[in-house]
């Protein structure tokens, strides 16, 4: 039988194993998913900023 204290090294070495591997492949999913996302914002939003920009400078 292990004692308290092994048994709590083990959990946290899982711990950390586990959130070592979330970091591996959680983190790139989250920055691809947000690169796709600001593409599509941006290519929707470019057009009426670029028109709102060249107004400001006729304004002038």
């Amino acid at each position: 039988m292990s004692t308290w204290f092994e048994r709590r090294r083990d959990r946290a070495r899982r711990r950390r194993h586990f959130e070592e591997v979330a970091a591996w492949v959680i983190l790139p999913l989250i920055v691809v998913i947000g690169w796709v996302v600001g593409q599509q914002v941006y290519s929707e939003l470019e057009e009426p900023i670029s028109a709102f920009l060249q107004n400001i400078d006729r304004e002038r």
